[in-house]
């Protein structure tokens, strides 16, 4: 029997049983204790080329005659194992980068394999092989935060490709494990390589970086995961890249990937991007072309947003080899790399029993829920304290207020899984000060309101039982029999339920007991609400992904004949959510705030507002990015209305990028900035404001003032770009953050003050904390070039994140390798130049005001370096 899995005990795909045979004469791709090339070579070579391109797509079909079953590529694990159920959600990747915090990173991603591993060996001992149970992660994301208008930017580990670089690895290295011969799961680094919107053009765009940054910017995390992170596969991106589909582009996929960074895994494309090569870029004339041009450019396996299978994504690639665009050569070798993987990964080996027993009590574990704290802790930034943090003493009456203090959405990012619990801002400050009368208004008439499930006590069936009644029918029509039926409380669905029945129907009536202006909502993908025969949500309309609410005015005791239905979509998920508009709602949070004694607000965005291409466009954000940076008004005028009243006021901002909060920077008594940081959140950021928690985090990106300080949006050159390349005054620059602690530098010492071009450089620096508090400091050492055409205005090249007691001191060393030392010129070359250099290694960038110490050293001659 072939089950899956590996002897090490990773997990794998459940296949079926293969025929009794004597070992003698088992096929070798069979035998786990044969080399991985030779079981993959035995298994090529036994497949029909129908079988070999079934193989092509993240779906790859069953093999009955080979007792080979489906298994999907496409997983997702960017903070978290997502989309799959509970899990543990971490803060969202851009709070990952906050932490400067590599070892703990790494730890991170070591926790997500863990449940990923999990997960799927439940899968395994169910018999299921779905999208996103697989051991195979489309994650990290590791593009580059160029513009803080990209609503993807919160996936990303920040604007620096030297700080990408350090966490990428240590998340790749996290959830792979530290044995490339056997790893835990795949890790997958993209979308490579020059990919960071406009969201709703990336289908066919055009990106155009120079040559100098392609290579100082869009290319060295890659490059670091590949080389230092060892990643088992790379996705390439929808965009082109000077003129050819990234997914078709041989300078990048075989030039670059392969042949200067001797990448040994495979490629797989984003979804869809293989059709966007004709349909979108227009680069060739036919479906098969495209997926010939994509195949023997290097793109090794093709992902596709579809439900089950369609016979489709594979007949191109016979219909390529009859048109003699592609030969079987082409297939094979596109279907080692991919096998090789699979193979590496236990995928079609014996599952570890003790995996599949243990697996339940390890997701979402007490032990991982801590380690979630621990990150959101590491993570928080703090911007702005005039004095007021910590609260030394527990107010007597604190008034919490905005739409995100009791949001669990905010807490989620994008691309999350689902926390058994989730403690919120507000939840968070009533556990850390329970002796406190706290008040919660929301403030807001409208804007971010939580949609909260419609419950049980306002929805009826036909015949009077409270909740709907839940049909299952055999097709979308819903005309046929029914094929299961029972009356549910509530509108609740997701992956796991009800496994083989897909169009689902809920009817009856929605009663409010409230007159008002509400938003329904139903949640997910393929869903559609109708509302007294009328349809008024519909998220399988073609084109981008829709809204999945409307804004509707219900009368109290009318009866609302309702209906949702569910079709077979990727996520499978579905929720009827709403949230009744409240127009009292400002007052409400001002007169809270003058009865407290201090204001705590929870304001900002959410990943639903900024996030991948969608159809959503209202003030400051269209299809996914963001179109301002300021503050959404109806927010700020609740910071003014609060502030008003003459009580202190703690902003907590909540965000996957910059926000140009420049009235709170004036007016606000302390900011603290908390990004989407997971299930423990609302404990991390109250324990930040109780001094529980000495915050250390740093901004992996730079906040500007506004829009106006930003070249335009699709202009890929660096130019005016990142605090590398940026040359006005930003509201807080990358690397900021404040603590309740006090840090000074001293005894920065180059190992010499002349180096020959070529050779590395030690560096020590002696670091203290001259207060009386213990805390985490972020030692950075910056890199200034000299006049050196092409080098950026200051360059990360190395950082610490350590814990000093008060009044300890402790000496850091730094090593710089010759590629640390060097800087790309105007042709794309990384070169060591001669002449003076300048190194800063403080609590920030040197021109931010942070304590530092500063050196020079000389390099005389020069040397370029290879890709």
């Amino acid at each position: 029997m072939i089950t899956t899995g590996n002897a090490t005990g990773r997990a794998g795909l459940f296949l079926a049983s293969l025929l009794l045979m004597a070992a003698s004469d088992a096929p070798v791709y069979t035998d786990a204790s044969q080399p991985v090339d030779r079981r993959v070579d035995d298994l090529l070579g036994r497949m029909t080329l129908e079988e070999k391109v079934s193989q092509l797509n993240n779906d790859t079909q069953a093999i009955p005659r080979l007792h080979i079953a489906a298994y999907n590529v496409w997983n997702e694990a960017l903070h978290g194992v997502a989309r799959n159920g509970i899990a543990t959600v971490f803060p969202q990747a851009i709070g990952l980068a906050a932490t400067f915090d590599v070892p703990l990173i790494e730890q991170t991603g070591a926790a997500v394999s863990a449940e990923g591993i999990a997960k799927h060996a439940l899968a395994v001992q169910a018999g299921q092989s779905k999208l996103y149970q697989g051991l195979t992660f489309f994650s990290p994301n590791i593009n580059i935060f160029r513009d803080p208008r990209w609503g993807r930017g919160q996936e990303t580990y920040g604007e620096d490709p030297y700080l990408t670089g350090r966490m990428g690895v240590a998340y790749i290295s996290g959830l792979q494990g530290s044995d490339p011969a056997h790893p835990r799961v795949g890790a997958t680094a993209k979308h490579f390589a020059v990919h960071s919107g406009p969201e709703l053009l990336r289908h066919g765009f055009d990106a155009r970086p120079s040559a100098h940054d392609l290579e100082d910017t869009y290319l060295p995390a890659f490059r670091a995961a590949v080389i230092d992170g060892h990643v088992l596969s790379v996705m390439c991106v929808y965009n082109a890249v000077d003129g050819v589909p990234g997914c078709a582009s041989e300078l990048l996929l075989q030039q670059t990937l392969r042949d200067d960074w001797k990448f040994q895994g495979f490629v797989t494309s984003d979804c869809n991007a293989i059709s966007d090569i004709y349909t979108a870029h227009h680069y060739v004339t036919s479906e098969a072309a495209a997926a010939a041009a994509a195949l023997k450019a290097g793109t090794d396996s093709e992902c596709t947003v579809r439900f089950g299978s369609h016979p489709e994504d594979y007949g191109k690639y016979l219909e390529a080899i009859r048109q003699g665009l592609l030969s079987e050569q082409d297939i094979d070798r596109a279907l080692r790399r991919t096998l090789r993987v699979r193979f590496e990964l236990g995928l079609f080996d014996s599952i570890d029993p003790m995996v599949a027993a243990g697996a339940a009590s390890v997701i979402d574990s007490p032990q991982h829920r801590q380690l979630a704290l621990q990150v959101a802790r590491e993570s928080m930034v703090l911007l702005k304290n005039d004095g007021i943090l910590p609260l030394h003493a527990a107010p007597k009456r604190i008034a919490v207020i905005g739409p995100l203090a009791d949001s669990v959405r905010v807490l989620e990012g994008n691309y999350n899984g689902t926390p058994s619990r989730a403690t919120t801002v507000l939840e968070g400050v009533r556990k850390q000060f329970p002796d406190s009368s706290v008040v919660f208004a929301t403030g807001t008439v409208e804007f971010l309101r939580e949609l909260l499930p419609v419950p049980a006590s306002v929805l009826s069936t036909d015949d009077g039982h409270q909740g709907l009644r839940m049909e299952y029918f055999a097709d979308a029509s819903r005309t046929g029999p029914v094929l299961k039926t029972r009356i549910e409380q509530t509108v609740s669905l997701d992956s796991s339920s009800d496994a083989g029945l897909n169009f689902a129907r809920w009817r009856g009536w929605l009663t409010p007991t409230e007159s008002g202006d509400y938003r329904l909502a139903a949640v997910g993908e393929s869903n559609k609400i109708t509302l007294d025969g009328k349809l008024i949500v519909d998220t399988e309309k073609a084109g981008p992904p829709q809204p999945g609410y409307v804004d509707v005015t219900l009368e109290k005791g009318h009866r609302y004949a309702i209906t949702v239905d569910n079709s077979p979509s990727l996520t499978r998920e579905v929720r009827l959510l709403w949230a009744r508009k409240d127009p009292n709602a400002l007052a409400g949070a001002v007169a809270a705030a003058r009865q407290a004694e201090v204001v705590i607000a929870a304001v900002g965005i959410t990943a639903d507002l900024e996030g991948e291409e969608s159809a959503l466009e209202i003030p400051g954000f269209k299809g996914g990015d963001r179109t301002s940076l300021d503050m959404p008004p109806e927010e700020t005028r609740l910071l003014e209305a609060v502030k008003a009243t003459g009580k202190p006021l703690i902003v907590i901002l909540m965000s996957g990028s910059g926000l140009a909060v420049n009235w709170a920077q004036q007016h606000a008594n302390a900011i603290l900035q908390a990004w989407y940081p997971g299930e423990e959140g609302g404990t991390a950021v109250a324990e930040t404001l109780a001094g529980v928690n000495n915050p250390a985090g740093r901004l992996p990106v730079t906040f500007y003032k506004g829009i106006d300080q930003l070249p335009d949006f699709a202009d890929y050159s660096m130019k005016n770009r990142t605090y590398r390349y940026f040359s006005g005054a930003p509201l807080y620059p990358f690397g900021f953050g404040l603590s309740y602690s006090n840090f000074a530098y001293s005894h920065l010492q180059p190992a010499r003050s002349a180096l020959p071009a070529g050779q590395p450089l030690d560096v020590q620096v002696q670091v203290r904390n001259t207060s009386k508090r213990d805390g985490d400091e972020v030692a950075q050492l910056y890199l200034q070039f000299g006049h050196a055409p092409g080098a950026p205005l200051r360059a990360l090249r190395g950082f610490q994140r350590l814990h000093l007691a008060a009044g300890e001191s402790r000496t850091l060393r730094f090593t710089l390798t010759p590629r640390d030392l060097s800087h790309v010129d105007e042709s794309g070359q990384h070169v060591i130049s001669p002449g003076e250099y300048s190194l800063s290694v403080g609590g920030g960038q040197p021109q931010s005001g942070a304590p530092k110490a500063v050196a020079h050293f000389s390099v005389r001659g020069e040397q370029r370096l290879p890709e």
